[in-house]
């Protein structure tokens, strides 16, 4: 799948965890796999990768790797202590179905760089949390849950699917 999400204009180079991630400014949607919020909310124990980011708020991540501070917007208020395990396990719609996928994303990027071909963290993903942050939070959900839904590539013990 190829389309095209909101451009985003800032150039940094940030660290996931130790892990150097590149810069780019136009997003195209490269990713071809994600494994969903009910995935992780399953299986993320089970993932010895996955477990380093327990313990890891959804707002530090999104920092790291976009260099956005949700916490600078009024919009995600609530949600500053919210860590990446739990995001995955939140029920309902608005922001809570925006984190629930965020949580997703988070863990797709993170444990994605061995296994799983997610969307670009430093393109796709951070013009999606500038959506949300300009106010089209449903947008940026709903492309988040596209990416999520795209066909998970591990199974529950995180070993790549034949």
């Amino acid at each position: 799948m190829k389309q095209t999400v909101y451009a985003g204009t800032a150039i940094s180079v940030v660290a996931l965890l130790g892990l150097l991630l590149p810069s780019n400014v136009f997003a195209t949607w490269t990713g071809t796999e994600g494994c969903t919020p009910g995935y992780w909310k399953n299986n993320a124990d089970t993932n010895e990768r996955a477990q380093a980011l327990v313990g890891i708020t959804v707002n530090d991540a999104v920092f790291d790797i976009t260099g956005i501070n949700l916490g600078d917007y009024q919009a995600f208020d609530g949600y500053e202590n919210l860590e990446t395990e739990d995001a995955v396990e939140l029920q309902g719609g608005g922001v809570k179905a925006f984190y629930r996928h965020l949580g997703a994303a988070i863990f797709n990027i993170y444990y994605g760089v061995e296994s799983i071909s997610y969307i670009d963290p430093e393109t796709d993903f951070k013009d999606i949390i500038q959506m949300a942050v300009d106010g089209d939070i449903e947008g940026a959900k709903n492309l988040l849950d596209d990416a999520n839904n795209a066909g998970c590539s591990v199974d529950a013990f995180g070993n790549p699917k034949d």
